[in-house]
C-alpha cells in the first residue's frame, strides 16, 4: 500500500511538473561580424584571476568546484549572447556562429572554485562560470533533491601586463 501511494504522489508530481513546464524563450542572434572579430587583438600578456563562489541564506559559502569557467570578447555578437543567455535564460534559435568558437577561452576551476586565464589580449570579456549545490528538502511526500545556486558571471577589462580579478559571486 505505501509502495502504492509513493508511485502515485510521484506520478502526481510528474504531471503537475510537466504542466507547468514551458519552453525557454528565443531569441535570434545579430550575424557574426567578422571585421568585429578580426579587429580584436590577437596575442596579449594579460592574467585574469577568480572565484566562482556563492553565499546561502544561512551564511555558508558554497564554492563553484570543478566548473568550467568561459570568457568570450564583449563584441556587438558577444554582448547579445551575454544579456539573451546568460542575464535573460534565453536559448538561441539557431546554433552558434562557428567561427566564434575560436575566440571563447575555457577553464576549470579548482577544489575551491578559483581559475586563472593567462596570455589574454586586451579588451573587454564577459566571465561566466556557475556554483550548484544540493540541498534535501521534507515533503509530504518524503525528501526531495533541489538543486540551489546558479550562473556567475561579470564583465571585465583586460590590460596587457595586468592581473584582472574576476570574482564570480551569486551574491
Amino acid at each position: 500500500m505505501k509502495y502504492t501511494r509513493t508511485i502515485l504522489a510521484v506520478a502526481f508530481i510528474s504531471a503537475l511538473a510537466g504542466c507547468a513546464t514551458q519552453p525557454a524563450p528565443q531569441f535570434t542572434p545579430l550575424p557574426f561580424n567578422e571585421a568585429e572579430y578580426a579587429a580584436l587583438p590577437k596575442t596579449g600578456t594579460g592574467i585574469v584571476r577568480g572565484q566562482a563562489f556563492g553565499k546561502t541564506v544561512g551564511g555558508d559559502v558554497k564554492k563553484g568546484a570543478g566548473e568550467n569557467v568561459v570568457m568570450w570578447p564583449a563584441t556587438s555578437y558577444g554582448t547579445q549572447r551575454y544579456q539573451e543567455q546568460v542575464l535573460d535564460g534565453k536559448l538561441s534559435s539557431v546554433a552558434e556562429d562557428p567561427r566564434y568558437a575560436k575566440y571563447v577561452l575555457v577553464k576549470t576551476t579548482d577544489g575551491d572554485g578559483k581559475f586563472e586565464f593567462v596570455n589574454v589580449p586586451p579588451g573587454t570579456y564577459y566571465v561566466v562560470s556557475k556554483v550548484t549545490w544540493s540541498v534535501v528538502k521534507a515533503t509530504s511526500f518524503g525528501p526531495i533533491t533541489e538543486l540551489q545556486g546558479g550562473k556567475v558571471a561579470r564583465k571585465i577589462e583586460v590590460k596587457d601586463g595586468a592581473v584582472t580579478d574576476a570574482m564570480l559571486n551569486l551574491n
